[in-house]
């Protein structure tokens, strides 16, 4: 039973990092390694990953750690263990020399800063675990540490629901019939002029709101991944936001693929669509996989 658990864990981290490939990361070296940090202690690491990030002079480096669990297996201690083993390994890894001599990509990077954790409850039935319990366990977690000038460091715990909510942007991206960018607004870097980029960074990952632009040939449309609520009021706040992004442009074509929605939103969208005036808004349902087993969209090589 061991021995099963360990080879699907080590699927899962297979998985996990397939999916942050086809968000724009870019792997380094293998995974389930052992490295050195700055003080010569060894630890194991499931995948480390970068990314090119608009909001930064340099490339956002983290190390991924991927986990398997059951229900019964999940609570706060154990959540809290998950945290403070991943930051142990940041501040060993930090600035390590032993590290960017091994793996020469990591000279582009800055410091390793974040860490991000993949849980998949493979037993979990329904949604609401997550929102009840799973959420509990999370913001009960209190890590007390030291502050140290320069080292300013983020885990994030990612669980089904949101890896969900990325594969199924990652469905809509593997479409081969556009190429899609995503657009980060200056207001959202730091007040740089804006860029558009193919790679999904982990803060704009958490966001309920993702703008893009999708390309075929000569013609461009731009594209919102939305994951709010599907009533006018909550469309209309959408409408708000992105007319402040300069997402709306007159007898242009915008593209909302939604993640939300049952058979009574097809009854608002008549409305709905007024609420864009001149824009010409479709709405696209988006793919919903199945909670309970791990998305083939990330289960197959690609």
């Amino acid at each position: 039973m061991a021995e099963n658990q360990g080879v699907l864990g080590d699927q899962w981290n297979d998985y996990a990092n397939r999916l942050l490939k086809l968000l724009g990361w870019e792997h380094i070296g293998d995974k389930d390694m052992d490295i050195t940090g700055s003080g010569g202690e060894t630890y194991g690491i499931d995948a480390i990953a970068c990314y090119e990030s608009p909001g930064l002079a340099v490339k956002q480096c983290c190390l991924v750690e991927s986990k398997r669990y059951a229900m019964s297996s999940i609570n706060a201690s154990v959540i809290k263990k998950w945290i403070e083993r991943l930051k142990q390994k940041l501040d060993g890894v930090y600035q390590s020399k032993d590290l960017r001599t091994e793996f020469p990509q990591l000279r582009e990077c800055g410091p390793i800063n974040l860490g991000v954790i993949m849980c998949w409850v493979h037993d979990a039935t329904n949604e609401r675990y997550f929102e009840d319990e799973f959420e509990k366990y999370l913001n009960s977690t209190r890590i007390v540490t030291m502050p140290k000038p320069m080292a300013f460091k983020r885990i994030i715990v990612l669980s089904n629901l949101r890896i969900l909510r990325l594969c199924s942007i990652a469905s809509v991206l593997k479409d081969n019939t556009y190429k899609y960018e995503f657009y980060y607004p200056s207001q959202l870097i730091n007040n740089k002029p804006y860029e558009m980029s193919k790679v999904l960074t982990i803060d704009y990952a958490l966001s309920d709101i993702i703008m893009a632009e999708r390309k075929k040939g000569a013609k461009s449309e731009k594209v919102v991944f939305y994951f709010g609520a599907m009533n006018l009021e909550a469309i209309n706040t959408l409408k708000d936001a992105l007319t402040m992004y300069n997402m709306m442009e007159a007898k242009k074509s915008l593209i909302i693929y939604h993640y939300e929605g049952d058979a009574s939103t097809r009854e608002i969208m008549p409305d709905a669509k007024k609420l864009f005036g001149k824009v010409k808004v479709v709405f696209i349902s988006m793919d919903h996989f199945d909670l309970t087993t791990e998305p083939a969209i990330i289960k197959n090589e690609f």
